[in-house]
Parts: C-alpha cells; sequence; structure tokens
C-alpha cells in the first residue's frame, strides 16, 4: 500500500510538471517586432511615398525616441539629405542623431536598404575587415594554461563617418568653424591605423589654417551659399539608377563616404528601396 502512495504522488508530480511546462511554453511568444520597428518598416512598404516616408521616418523619431529604430530613422534621413545634396538638412538630423546616440549602430534591417548601399558605409566596412581594422583590442587580456584570451569588441563606423557628413554639411552650408570640429570629432573615432586619420587630419589643418587667416583680417576662399531649408523626401521604392545618374561625391575614396545621387520616378527623392534577398 505504502509503495502504491508512492507511486501515485510521483505520477501527481509528473502531471504538474508536465502541467507546468505546457503552460510555460503558453507563455513563452516568439520575439514579435515591438512598435517602433514596425513602424520603420511600414515606412518602407512598396507603396509609401517618398513624403510620406519621410513624414513617418520623424513622426517615428518623435515619439519613439528612446528607441534604436529612432536612431536609424535620423541616420536614414540624414543620409538621404546628404545624397541630394541638402546640407542644412543633413545638420538638422545627424547634429541631433549624435547628441541623442554618439554611438548609434545600424539594425540589420537598415542595411539591407539601398540607401545604406550607396552611402558608401559598406565600403568603408569592408576595408576594414579586410585589413584587419574590424576590431578593437580592448584591455582585459587574459592567459589561462597557455592560451592567451583577448577582448576585442567591433569597430563601429556609423559614428565616424556620420562626423565626416555633418564637417563636409557645415563646410558645404559655410560654417567653416563647425565643419573643423566635426572634423576633429571623426579624427577622434578614426581607427589608428588607415586613411581615414590622415584624411581628416589634412581637412582639419586646411580649415584651421583658413580660420587663422581670417581672423587674421585675409580675404577668405569664396564659401558656399547657405541655402534656405529644403524638404528632403526619402524614396522605399522606384526604378534602379542609370549608371550615368551616379555621381561619387567623396574628394577622397579612401576618406570613407562617397554620395551618389539616383533618379527615381519622384524628382528629387532619394532611391531607398530594400535590397533584394
Amino acid at each position: 500500500m505504502p509503495g502504491k502512495r508512492r507511486a501515485y504522488a510521483w505520477l501527481l508530480a509528473l502531471a504538474a510538471l508536465a502541467g507546468l511546462g505546457a503552460s510555460a511554453s503558453a507563455q513563452a511568444k516568439p520575439d514579435q517586432p515591438d512598435e517602433a520597428e514596425r513602424a520603420f518598416r511600414v515606412a518602407f512598404g512598396p507603396e509609401v511615398s517618398p513624403t510620406q516616408c519621410t513624414a513617418l521616418l520623424e513622426q517615428l523619431a518623435k515619439e519613439h525616441a528612446d528607441s534604436k529604430w529612432a536612431d536609424d530613422a535620423l541616420w536614414v534621413l540624414g543620409e538621404a539629405a546628404r545624397q541630394q545634396g541638402l546640407p542644412q538638412r543633413v545638420i538638422y538630423y545627424w547634429q541631433f542623431l549624435m547628441a541623442r546616440r554618439p554611438d548609434v549602430d545600424l539594425e540589420e534591417f537598415t542595411r539591407g536598404l539601398d540607401i545604406y548601399r550607396a552611402s558608401g558605409l559598406p565600403q568603408v566596412e569592408q576595408y576594414l575587415q579586410a585589413t584587419g581594422l574590424g576590431y578593437v583590442i580592448e584591455e582585459g587580456t587574459a592567459k589561462r594554461e597557455g592560451v592567451v584570451f583577448i577582448n576585442a569588441r567591433r569597430f563601429n563606423a556609423v559614428p565616424m563617418t556620420v562626423w565626416e557628413g555633418l564637417a563636409r554639411s557645415y563646410e558645404a552650408f559655410g560654417k567653416p568653424a563647425l565643419a573643423l570640429k566635426a572634423y576633429r570629432r571623426a579624427l577622434s573615432l578614426a581607427p589608428a591605423a588607415g586613411p581615414w586619420g590622415k584624411t581628416y587630419q589634412e581637412r582639419a589643418n586646411r580649415l584651421e589654417t583658413a580660420l587663422k587667416g581670417r581672423a587674421g583680417g585675409q580675404q577668405p576662399a569664396a564659401e558656399a551659399a547657405a541655402a534656405k531649408p529644403q524638404a528632403s523626401a526619402v524614396s522605399p521604392a522606384g526604378p534602379s539608377p542609370a549608371p550615368e545618374a551616379r555621381r561619387e561625391d567623396a574628394a577622397a575614396p579612401e576618406a570613407g563616404l562617397s554620395a551618389r545621387r539616383v533618379q527615381s520616378s519622384v524628382p528629387g527623392a532619394v532611391l531607398i528601396r530594400r535590397a533584394a534577398p
């Protein structure tokens, strides 16, 4: 009889455990996109116009300011303006982006957009990987049983290239002092090796010399006229750009950013179609 009671108790315990497991399985849900991610993806829907896409991304950045998708929205808006040659809009979006998220990185979905592929950032990251600069060694190297463990993190090129874009935009907008500060920020983020440090330093030196000449009463070089604010629009869809419509905008290929002006069905719009799988 005691043996039967023990067996019955075991059966009850197993049933309880099985029920608990079923309950936990029922409660466990697969990862679902949050509201900010859904809003970002909706902005690049096939039937969304460039103006609507811009408005949706701006709304996302305001309503979900603490979300990583707000960072991506600001990056896309700034990059679209940069590719359209609208420095004032680049400054508007990217200065805010770097003030709120200085270590900004991009989500995989954003990296699948045509605007990312046309930004020059993929080429920077490919160069970093090919030259062994894709990872940064950090403190904390340990040695155990003859094996050396090295702490390393992936080098994030997004902040460096954003500051470069800001520097170019400030310079085009006729603000050399702010451009100098932005180049110095880009320089502080550039990897020790590679061409970026030299390029940014040369540009900073040029601006510093021009500013000193202005302070000394010399006639400064002609600066770009400050254009009135213009609305930029991002296009989630459109025809592929013709080869003659592309324009490399970087002063030096090694600088890291190369802007491409592309054509779409909407005048003045930038093609930001999601890349085909």
